[in-house]
């Protein structure tokens, strides 16, 4: 699905490749998997446009969720500061860019 969809994508596209342990990684999985039947938080995205929310796990966004898996696997304590590190210490649900700006990953590879 995703190869179909990145031929008919006109933009550029990284792979972000996590830094991490095979423990880390299945901690991440597990948790990932914990997470299948929750709904979209359609509010809690919206709201995040405007200001930084809180974490809610009962229903998720996709960067909140992207986060939320991350810091299961590597503890934030670990982490070298930064404002996106400093965002999840402070509980708050991430925006796309803190994602990528954890210092979680090796260096990204253009794929497109």
């Amino acid at each position: 699905a995703l190869s179909k969809r990145l031929r008919t994508h006109g933009g550029r596209a990284w792979w972000h490749r996590l830094d991490a342990t095979d423990e880390q990684r299945e901690a991440i999985e597990r948790w990932l998997w914990a997470q299948m039947d929750k709904d979209y938080d359609f509010g809690g995205v919206a709201l995040n446009i405007g200001a930084y929310v809180s974490e809610d796990l009962a229903r998720l966004f996709c960067s909140e969720l992207a986060g939320g898996a991350i810091v299961r696997g590597v503890p934030v304590e670990s982490m070298a500061p930064n404002d996106a590190v400093r965002k999840l210490r402070d509980g708050k649900a991430l925006r796309p860019w803190d994602v990528v700006a954890l210092p979680v990953f090796l260096p990204a590879w253009r794929i497109l």
